[in-house]
């Protein structure tokens, strides 16, 4: 088992610990951006402690099967695969995350996503479509999200809870097959595009005071 601390690094670049499959922790408490691949397919690592990185590139974790803790409370932007195929992260919260960079977030067992500053991303879904993580994903927080996608959630059949109050627009599909889902406040949300809660069969209560447009088949 290799344990590593590097109290001075700012930078660590693309393939950096590739496929470093003995590495089980890291210290990096001043590290601020981590390039692409950096620690791909690193599958003994289990925690990461980067409490001021800033930036993280496409699949920079991708594959750490035994990866369960994640401090980034600094966070501001990252590739949707950054964790992909991480399979024992079932929580991610990045406090102040603010862009997301294409594709999708594809977590396979992701229970809860935490993004509280999240506004802009590319026009993948938010959760990639036909993700393992759409059937795991219980709980979504992002508040200040304008747009959700053509089937942002589509086939999250456990999301339970979802805050998206800044939400304008509802875009085709958006929420179609999310069978858990009961209740949704959506307060300033003025389109409701094509099949946006087509399926949602567990759906009891629908906030919608702004919305002005209601698009085939929504419901």
């Amino acid at each position: 088992n290799l344990t590593i601390n590097l109290p001075n690094a700012e930078n660590i670049g693309n393939s950096a610990f590739y496929g470093s499959t003995s590495l089980t922790k890291l210290d990096a408490p001043n590290v601020k951006t981590i390039g692409s691949y950096a620690f791909y397919n690193c599958s003994s690592l289990t925690s990461v402690n980067m409490p001021y990185v800033t930036s993280i590139g496409s699949t920079a974790f991708s594959q750490c099967t035994k990866l369960s803790s994640v401090n980034m409370p600094e966070l501001q932007s990252m590739s949707g695969d950054s964790f992909n195929g991480d399979l024992l992260l079932t929580e991610l919260h990045l406090p102040k995350l603010t862009t997301l960079l294409d594709p999708g977030i594809s977590i396979p067992n992701i229970r809860i996503l935490d993004l509280p500053e999240l506004t802009t991303r590319d026009n993948s879904n938010l959760i990639a479509n036909n993700a393992q993580g759409n059937t795991t994903l219980e709980e979504v927080n992002a508040p200040k999200l304008e747009t959700l996608n053509a089937g942002d959630f589509a086939g999250c059949t456990n999301l339970k809870k979802v805050n998206v109050e800044a939400a304008k627009t509802i875009s085709g599909g958006a929420f179609s097959g999310c069978t858990s889902l009961e209740s949704l406040s959506l307060p300033n949300a003025t389109s409701i595009e094509y099949s946006a809660f087509a399926g949602c069969t567990a759906l009891k209560s629908l906030s919608l005071p702004k919305a002005s447009s209601i698009g085939s088949g929504a419901f």
